[in-house]
């Protein structure tokens, strides 16, 4: 076996014990938004897992979702940002009860020139989590 195929063994052995953390915090937190996507990113303070939920959806339905998922979470922290004129994009980071870095996320679909929250002009602006309560609190409304 060559210095190649053990790094990539190795590799192969992290990416599987990360999927099956993600598998199993599903299995534990039932009830939870299934992912469309899950994707891994290497990041200098350890690995981070983006969980992406389905989108195009009003805003109040996908705050309820995040809010779901950041139940489950420890060091939570959310954040937003306009990807379009019409579109928010709401991100929950926290970390699974194995310490796993996570980010769960997904996109709302806006009414034109509707801006729910000030600024979120990048991926980094950090918002309080009430907007998620509010937002999830009134089924149907957009803002």
């Amino acid at each position: 076996m060559t210095k190649a195929d053990v790094m990539n063994e190795t590799a192969l052995g992290g990416l599987v014990d990360i999927l099956d953390s993600v598998r199993e915090h599903l299995t534990v937190f039932t009830g939870l938004a299934v992912p469309v996507q899950v994707s891994l990113a290497p990041k200098t303070l350890g690995t981070v897992v983006a969980i992406q939920l389905s989108g195009g959806g009003e805003l109040g339905r996908l705050a309820g979702l995040l809010l779901d998922w950041a139940d489950t979470l420890t060091d939570v922290t959310v954040r937003a940002w306009y990807a379009s004129p019409t579109s928010l994009h709401v991100y929950v980071f926290g970390r699974l009860t194995d310490g796993l870095m996570i980010q769960v996320w997904g996109g709302a679909d806006l009414a034109d020139g509707v801006r729910p929250v000030r600024g979120c002009q990048s991926w980094r602006d950090e918002i309080d989590r009430s907007f998620l309560r509010r937002w999830a609190a009134v089924p149907g409304v957009a803002a």
